[in-house]
C-alpha cells in the first residue's frame, strides 16, 4: 500500500472519519483508538480483506515528527 492513496486501498461508511483520525494521530503524534470502524479493504491482489480499524499508530522522527501512521486492524 506504500505510495497508494488510502480511498484507493480502503473503501466504507466510516472512510471519511478514518481520514480524520489519520490526521489527527499525524498531527499530535500519539497513538489513536477507535471502536470498530465500518471501513474495509479494497481486494488487494488476490486476496479480499474485510478489516475494521481499531488503531492508528504513529510512527515518529528522532527529533518527533511523524514520519508514517501504522494501522492495526482486526477482523471482526
Amino acid at each position: 500500500m506504500i505510495g497508494q492513496p488510502l480511498t484507493e486501498f480502503f473503501s466504507g461508511d466510516d472512510l471519511d472519519a478514518l481520514m480524520e483520525i489519520l490526521k489527527e494521530a499525524a498531527k499530535v503524534g500519539k497513538p489513536i483508538t477507535t471502536p470498530p470502524m465500518a471501513v474495509r479493504a479494497i481486494e488487494y491482489g488476490d486476496r479480499t480483506e474485510d478489516p475494521y480499524i481499531h488503531s492508528v499508530v504513529p510512527i515518529l522522527q528522532p527529533h518527533g515528527k511523524t514520519e508514517r501512521l501504522f494501522i492495526y486492524t482486526e477482523k471482526v
